[in-house]
């Protein structure tokens, strides 16, 4: 580790002027302000973001635990069924159920 410190000691080159350096006062103070606002990001998350997940929040209350269970308990067997009994089904209905299910599980 020492001789990273005398390599500094001896082989010293001083930081290069950074940009905020060449900046007019009035012009740094404006970034400042303007990266202390956050040009409104908060009012965009909470318009784009945490206000659509809460309505979404909202219109799930109706979720609840024995509600869930008394329904995809059910049809979980009835997929189960289903997939065991496939070759004795039609196959218009067999082509159809994955679109079913499907729309079960994302609604």
């Amino acid at each position: 580790m020492s001789y990273l410190i005398r390599e500094q000691f001896y082989n010293y080159s001083p930081r290069e002027r950074s940009i905020e350096v060449t900046f007019p006062k009035s012009l740094e103070y404006t970034l400042y302000i303007l990266a202390l606002k956050e040009w409104n990001l908060d009012s965009m998350m909470y318009r784009y973001l945490w206000n659509p997940l809460k309505w979404i929040g909202k219109k799930l209350n109706f979720l609840t635990l024995q509600g869930v269970v008394m329904f995809f308990v059910p049809t979980y067997f009835v997929g189960l069924l289903c997939f065991f009994y496939r070759h004795s089904m039609p196959s218009g209905v067999v082509e159809i159920l994955p679109i079913i299910f499907l729309s079960l599980v994302l609604s």
